[in-house]
Order: structure tokens, then C-alpha cells, then sequence
């Protein structure tokens, strides 16, 4: 759910490779935006476990050196890579390999309501879509009014001078943080 800046290389089992940026680019899940790029499965997956890095150096060429970052080989099956479709140098139901080196993560409010992404996985099991408050079919990281109470979410919590979220969330005497309880204000 965050938004990643990562170095790869993925190859097919013939060992032909396939993709791959040794700069780094930012990889975001799900696409907001129609310039936000966004991996295969498989791939968004390992990230939630690699470390980031250290620190960078910006050389003076222009270049930046990453230091002590998460660097994981992973083989990724074809139900969590392009499992049907035809890539370049990727066949049918073909499982794929990739080097990830996660250099940065940052913490997305897809929709804007004061609430991290990362805080919306309500049960816990790494599936955002699948939590749904109010049941109107939008999962919570992209509702604006998680409860359906018709009170937009970011005016049911607290936030500082400069707009930070503030925890722990209000909540309502059933101990349910307000915005996720249509039944107070």
C-alpha cells in the first residue's frame, strides 16, 4: 500500500532477462494516476518484508550510492507474475525470477482522508480491498466516508497544526473509532 522506489533485474527461467532498472524507479499499488506505474503481484508482494536503506549519498556525477538495503532474489510462480499473458521473453503460465533492492518506502493516504493506507487493512490480513466499513464497494483506502455516515472521515478524526494525523483515533463510547461508526459523530 505504500509507495516503493526500487532497483531490479527479472529474468525467465532461460535466464534472458527480461526487465530491469539499476537506478531505481517508484512503483505504487493500486495506480492512482495513470502515470504511476505499478508491478506484477508477486513483486508488490515481497516488498512488505524487505528492509529499506541505510542512507544514500548523492555522488557528484549525478549518480546516488544506496547503502545497506533490503536486496532479495525471489521466484515468482505464473499466478503471481503474468500467469496467461505473452510478455517479451515471458511465455504462457511461465514462472519469473527477480533481484529487488528496496531502497525507500513511503506511507500513502490513497484518497486523502488523514488515514494511512497502511492503517485501513482493518483485519489484518494484507488484503485492503476486502475491508469495507460501510459496504458500498469501495474498500476503505479509497473511500472518502469509510462509515457511510455522510461525515467525510478525515472531520472524524484529529490532526495538528500542520494537518499530521493524531492518534489514537476519537472513539465512540462502543470503543469503535468514530469514522469507522456510522451510529456516532
Amino acid at each position: 500500500m505504500d509507495s516503493t522506489f526500487v532497483g531490479y533485474k527479472g529474468w525467465n527461467l532461460k535466464n534472458v532477462v527480461f526487465d530491469q532498472n539499476d537506478f531505481g524507479m517508484w512503483f505504487t499499488f493500486p495506480a492512482i494516476y495513470s502515470s504511476d506505474a505499478v508491478s506484477i503481484s508477486g513483486f508488490r508482494q515481497i516488498l512488505s518484508v524487505i528492509k529499506t536503506e541505510a542512507s544514500a549519498v548523492e555522488n557528484g556525477d549525478g549518480t546516488i550510492t544506496h547503502n545497506d538495503y533490503g536486496n532479495v532474489l525471489v521466484f515468482i510462480p505464473s499466478g503471481l507474475a503474468y500467469f496467461s499473458n505473452v510478455a517479451t521473453n515471458i511465455s504462457q503460465y511461465a514462472p519469473i525470477a527477480f533481484q529487488i533492492k528496496l531502497y525507500s518506502r513511503e506511507e500513502r493516504d490513497h484518497e486523502g482522508d488523514k488515514v494511512p493506507s497502511y492503517m485501513e487493512d482493518l483485519n489484518g490480513n494484507n488484503d485492503y480491498f476486502d475491508d469495507d466499513t460501510d459496504g458500498d464497494l469501495l474498500p476503505d483506502f479509497l473511500d472518502y466516508d469509510d462509515d457511510g455516515d455522510d461525515f467525510l472521515t478525515k472531520d472524524e478524526i484529529n490532526v495538528d497544526a500542520n494537518g499530521d494525523l493524531l492518534l489514537p483515533f476519537p472513539t465512540c463510547t462502543s470503543g469503535t473509532p468514530k469514522y469507522l461508526d456510522s451510529s456516532c459523530h
